[in-house]
């Protein structure tokens, strides 16, 4: 006989690390003014190499289908930073301002402002936010191996929907 499918709910909690990088070029321009209100175009530039590292806990609300060894299962899960750690990494930065009524470009001097030494590499903890919101769902087969056992394929899709982050930066 044919199994006309098994509808369930899939819930409980998992744990899981994740670890992500990327290495990307900056080039950001902004105005900023001197002490005497004269307009200063600013241009940062240069490399970043940037890690997250995180150890996370999720607990899933899933509608679940399973028949004849094809499984399915769609819905929300709620995730939780346990602890989060990110790491940056700048190379060859570089900052020029372009004083407007003089036309003059002064780049990578104290007075405009400079990376400090210390600033070249960070690490930046709780970096993740504390709670995301996901949509979720996962399709897969199970094979049957020998008498009690069970050997399976599946594909896994989480889109973040919402979470806590806040930009707490206020100016470049």
């Amino acid at each position: 006989t044919r199994n006309s499918g098994d509808w369930g709910i899939h819930t409980g909690i998992s744990a899981g690390y994740a670890t992500n990088g990327a290495q990307v070029n900056f080039n950001h321009q902004f105005t900023n003014y001197d002490y005497m209100n004269n307009e200063m175009l600013y241009t940062v530039s240069g490399s970043a190499e940037i890690s997250l590292q995180r150890v996370f806990v999720e607990v899933p609300l899933m509608a679940a289908l399973r028949t004849n060894g094809f499984f399915l299962q769609l819905g929300l899960k709620a995730q939780f930073s346990a602890w989060s750690r990110a790491s940056q990494s700048l190379k060859n930065p570089s900052i020029d301002a372009f004083y407007v009524p003089f036309d003059v470009h002064v780049t990578d001097e104290l007075i405009i402002g400079i990376v400090a030494p210390a600033d070249m590499q960070k690490t930046f903890n709780n970096s993740a936010p504390f709670v995301n919101l996901l949509v979720a769902t996962c399709i897969g087969y199970e094979f049957e191996v020998g008498n009690n056992g069970k050997l399976g394929i599946a594909a896994y899709l989480d889109y973040n929907a919402w979470n806590n982050y806040a930009d707490t930066r206020n100016k470049p």
